[in-house]
């Protein structure tokens, strides 16, 4: 199992179960307990996904010592982020198809009411996937399902993560360690390396704050209100 695989998988576990419990919301809940809802879960997502974090990027350094390999990992990684959120900006574009409004069960039904009726099973897709102005969709429902099929993924992805990469360093610090409140000490009197997370910390802030910000914007003043337009 090595020192980062059980972060791997239960960080993966968290994250996946308080995500899928963000959009178990109701709007008709009290403001107040909106806010408690969303806060809480988003906190404990976010303690979760820097579980996993700090063990995924460690294992990526733990892979080789080659400098040019490292390089080549970390750049296939930030590939793969990119492609993802290239994507992440249809993804809400698609929880407002009238798909999720009808239901994705009874839709897949009437699929194959007919058999392999192609020109019915073409119809039924053009009316689960429409894009007219006022078609009818659930967007809260759209969510949760598309949050439930990136978790599939995400485990996936995991398992697979935790199967092929091995650690390579078995036994390492064999040497007594120093205790945690003297670790600390120690890291705080450096004064590059606060400097340092001060920044970091100025920077995430900073980009969350706008991002959730930029959305709105382009919401409610771009697109004046059309969601699925944003989307696209």
């Amino acid at each position: 199992w090595g020192r980062r695989k059980p972060f791997l998988i239960l960080g993966c576990f968290l994250a996946s179960l308080f995500l899928f419990l963000l959009w178990c919301g109701n709007k008709e809940w009290s403001k107040t307990l909106q806010l408690v809802h969303l806060a809480s879960m988003g906190i404990l997502f976010y303690v979760s996904w820097g579980l996993y974090s700090m063990a995924y990027t460690a294992l990526g350094y733990e892979l080789t010592d080659d400098y040019h390999e490292r390089s080549k990992i970390a750049s296939i990684a930030g590939l793969v982020t990119a492609a993802v959120l290239l994507v992440i900006g249809g993804v809400f574009w698609f929880t407002l198809r009238p798909l999720f409004h009808t239901g994705v069960v009874q839709t897949v039904g009437d699929l194959f009411s007919q058999g392999l009726n192609f020109s019915h099973m073409g119809e039924v897709l053009r009316k689960a996937f429409a894009s007219v102005e006022g078609a009818p969709n659930d967007q809260i429902n759209g969510i949760r399902w598309v949050t439930g099929f990136a978790i599939a993924i995400c485990f996936l992805v995991v398992f697979n993560m935790v199967k092929t990469c091995r650690e390579r360093f078995v036994k390492v610090n064999s040497g007594p360690h120093s205790p945690i409140r003297t670790a600390l000490g120690e890291t705080i009197r450096n004064k590059p390396f606060v400097d340092l997370m001060i920044y970091r910390l100025c920077q995430v802030f900073g980009e969350r704050v706008f991002q959730g910000l930029l959305f709105y914007i382009g919401l409610a003043y771009v697109c004046t209100g059309d969601k699925s337009r944003i989307g696209q």
